[in-house]
């Protein structure tokens, strides 16, 4: 009798030892690929985000260039905007509120080359809210030490 009840309790064992193995062996490459992804992400924003050099920059020159598109990067952005919930909310917040800026610059830059309506101070304060969110979405990236 107590021979049967431990082979029964080994058995028993064995069944929660190997199920334990199959659920860390198939949650623990799915976390380490999306730690990854997370971290491959956070590198390219930030890297990204810190070629913006429009600070230089007046507004006469800028409407010369016709869009930010060849003055400030986004295809990093662009390609990767479906991915921003692997970030923190913070790191998303920033990001995006970055590329929303250069996106509404880049709005208003367009429409002044169809005309000759141009707010030259309103473009020096989109440059400044730009330079500003740019400082704040690479900081709260760099937040997260493992980027």
């Amino acid at each position: 009798m107590v021979e049967s009840s431990l082979i029964q309790i080994d058995t028993a064992l064995v069944a929660i030892a190997t199920l334990f193995g199959a659920l860390v062996g198939s949650y623990v490459p799915q976390w380490l690929r999306q730690r990854a992804q997370k971290r491959n992400l956070r590198t390219s924003f930030i890297a990204e985000i810190q070629q913006e050099n429009i600070g230089w920059m007046n507004a006469p020159t800028l409407i010369d260039f016709g869009s930010t598109d060849d003055v400030i990067p986004t295809e990093i952005y662009k390609a990767n905007s479906d991915r921003i919930g692997l970030l923190t909310e913070d790191e998303a917040e920033t990001v995006i509120r970055y590329y929303s800026q250069v996106s509404s610059l880049n709005a208003y830059v367009r429409m002044c080359n169809r005309n000759d309506d141009i707010d030259n101070d309103f473009i020096m304060n989109k440059i400044d809210h730009i330079t500003s969110a740019r400082q704040r979405a690479v900081t709260a990236i760099k937040k997260n030490r493992s980027y």
